[in-house]
């Protein structure tokens, strides 16, 4: 869908609802759940679902033996199963989050920071409410994709960032070493699904079953990032 601004986007509810029902590649995969369980073992930890959707995100990690969890979104779309969990209404670019500092466990940011305005607030915001210790996952979409590497030579874009989607926020390698690593270590980072997002790749599909999930050829990247 096209970009809307914070303000569109709340005037926008009800068009939005029905798009947020489904939930991101990285939830229905797996992935993320996968992730949380890997770095945060402990089931009783605090955690946040920043932007939280449809609550799909929450859902699973409440099957999965999580037990403090909140969504949190610059409006409420989740479906009638997320409603059992805390909800914050919060535009996550430009509100002060309603957390005191140092005092939660985890933040998970599935596919979110690519739509921000201001997505330097929101690490900076991640990082004062986080504990010492605690966990930032980030997932969005890999801007180091070999196709992107070659479209931008010839058009100066790239892809899952045209002008006809609602992403505007990317990072390269600097900017996020700056923006992210200032505040946070990295522990790891992951890439996921094969992706030839090309007409002319169409038919080598076979491709997808034999490359590696790394940063030539995945959509997805996966950063796991610890506040020291």
């Amino acid at each position: 869908m096209e970009y809307l601004n914070p303000e569109e986007i709340k005037k926008n509810k009800d068009r939005l609802f029905e798009l947020q029902q489904r939930a991101s590649w990285d939830v229905r995969s797996g992935r993320i759940l996968n992730l949380t369980q890997e770095y945060i073992s402990d089931k009783d930890k605090i955690i946040i679902d920043a932007a939280s959707a449809d609550g799909s995100l929450l859902v699973q990690l409440s099957e999965a033996g999580y037990k403090n969890l909140t969504g949190v979104d610059i409006d409420d779309y989740r479906q009638e199963v997320a409603k059992a969990f805390p909800f914050k209404k919060m535009d996550l670019c430009f509100d002060k989050f309603s957390w005191a500092d140092s005092s939660v466990d985890a933040v998970i940011s599935s596919q979110t920071i690519e739509h921000l305005e201001n997505p330097f607030h929101f690490v900076r915001e991640v990082s004062r409410i986080l504990k010492p210790g605690g966990i930032f996952i980030v997932s969005t979409p890999n801007p180091f994709h070999i196709l992107n590497r070659f479209l931008f030579l010839r058009r100066g874009d790239i892809y899952h960032f045209l002008e006809g989607d609602n992403h505007i926020t990317f990072f390269t390698r600097s900017i996020f070493k700056k923006a992210f690593l200032k505040y946070f270590r990295l522990v790891t980072t992951h890439y996921g699904k094969v992706e030839f997002k090309h007409r002319f790749f169409n038919r080598f599909k076979f491709l997808k079953k034999i490359l590696p999930e790394n940063q030539w050829f995945s959509r997805y990247i996966y950063y796991v990032l610890q506040k020291p």
